[in-house]
């Protein structure tokens, strides 16, 4: 079984991912704040695409800077619809801040969302 895939963030890990992914058979799509650095990604097979974009994906994998872009993604995503969608943070956060973002995210529409998960494990 395949799913489509969007990756926030291409820069050496998100692009890694895609990569990855569309090797596997996967359909990947990608956005980053500067969109030439989905350069790489598009060449691999992937279709690059608006925040918007990624809210029609089955999962949705950040891989952003912090935990301030990761917000801003996460709010385009709420607001084109992430319902039951499963969102993985993987952005280099505090386990506070990921906490955060999958309180919000849940609270606007109700997702499978690993980061409430991950940064309770860290904690314990």
């Amino acid at each position: 079984m395949t799913h489509s895939i969007g990756i926030a963030g291409t820069g050496r890990m998100g692009t890694a991912f895609a990569r990855r992914l569309i090797e596997t058979g996967h359909q990947v799509r990608v956005w980053n704040r500067s969109s030439a650095r989905t350069a790489a990604a598009v060449e691999a097979g992937a279709v690059a695409v608006d925040p918007a974009g990624l809210a029609g994906c089955d999962v949705v994998i950040l891989s952003l800077t912090d935990a301030s872009a990761s917000g801003a993604v996460l709010d385009a995503l709420a607001g084109a619809g992430i319902a039951g969608r499963l969102i993985i943070e993987m952005s280099t956060l505090l386990p506070a801040e990921a906490e955060a973002l999958a309180a919000n995210a849940e609270g606007r529409a109700p997702t499978s969302c690993i980061a409430r998960w991950a940064a309770r494990w860290r904690q314990r």
